[in-house]
């Protein structure tokens, strides 16, 4: 910009302003630069101003058209490609999880087949073995049924001479004799009869034939081998009862077998001399039933405390 008046160019002032500016800025002479701070980016117009010679604002005003460009991380193109990038590494990171997450799929998918497979191998040793023992439980069923078949027919060979000799002789302690031979042969002899049965014992719950019987006659029958059993060896066998107004409702043939056992391990385990006391009576718990208490006690050495957990395991 120049001036006009050309004799007083040293004292030439310059003013100037923004166009939304309202006051002028002089310019100094010993800086003539114009700066303008923190500008935003657009566009401005800049108006200029001088003072001529004599002191007056020229009435021309020059007016600049400046644009200013924002900085290149705020312009369309650089968002553009940001917003780009961003989209891009979005998929990228989608495609990386969906790769990674099929892999898993197929490393769980190959794991659950080795394992089906192995639990395949497993049900098919199992079955094997299943039917192995099957196989040999059915061979065993086999073996005892032909065994106690076997047994039968001595057992009845046995009782029918006990009948003739009982027919035969007049003698009374003989005839007492023959009479706990004949017990116990028909005893032996249900015993087998149960053993004929044991497929149907095995596949089917043994049902109970309970029935009111006299417990009294019962124990005294019971009582009659052993105690001739265990004369010679001068042990005392003695029966209590406390039964009055007792009426019993049990499967006889069970409760017999139970007695049995307990007085023979009683006759077992007793030292010559000792003694074995069968005890019966009625007891009645403090909710008022009435129970039957059967007890079988002896001189012998009883049962080891450790042993006491096992005492009903078969054949302990």
């Amino acid at each position: 910009m120049t001036s006009q008046g050309y004799g007083y160019g040293s004292s030439v002032r310059i003013r100037y302003k923004s166009e939304e500016a309202e006051k002028w800025t002089e310019l100094l002479s010993e800086n003539p630069v114009i700066t303008f701070p923190s500008l935003a980016s657009g566009a401005y117009k800049l108006e200029i101003q001088s003072m001529d010679g004599e002191g007056k604002w020229s009435e021309r005003i020059l007016q600049l058209d400046i644009q200013v460009r924002p900085y290149f991380y705020k312009s369309w193109w650089f968002l553009l490609l940001l917003l780009m990038s961003v989209v891009c590494l979005s998929i990228l990171f989608y495609r990386y999880k969906v790769r990674r997450l099929r892999h898993r799929q197929v490393l769980l998918e190959q794991l659950v087949a080795q394992r089906t497979h192995e639990l395949e191998v497993q049900n098919h040793s199992l079955e094997v073995m299943a039917h192995h023992v099957e196989d040999m439980a059915e061979e065993k069923i086999r073996f005892f049924t032909h065994l106690t078949h076997e047994f039968r027919t001595p057992v009845t060979l046995i009782h029918g001479p006990i009948q003739q000799a009982l027919a035969l002789t007049s003698d009374k302690e003989v005839k007492e004799q023959l009479h706990i031979a004949e017990r116990n042969v028909q005893d032996l002899l249900s015993l087998v009869n149960e053993l004929m049965d044991f497929r149907k014992l095995d596949t089917e719950k043994v049902k109970l034939n309970i029935r009111p019987f006299d417990l009294i006659s019962m124990i005294d029958d019971l009582l009659l081998p052993f105690i001739s059993f265990v004369k010679h060896r001068h042990i005392t066998l003695q029966a209590c009862y406390h039964l009055k107004g007792l009426s019993v409702n049990a499967d006889p043939t069970y409760l017999h077998r139970v007695l049995t056992n307990l007085l023979a391990n009683a006759v077992k385990f007793t030292p010559d001399g000792g003694h074995i006391r069968l005890y019966a009576a009625r007891l009645v718990d403090n909710k008022g039933k009435v129970q039957l208490y059967l007890s079988v006690s002896d001189t012998g050495c009883g049962i080891p405390e450790k042993d006491l957990p096992q005492i009903f395991d078969s054949f302990f």
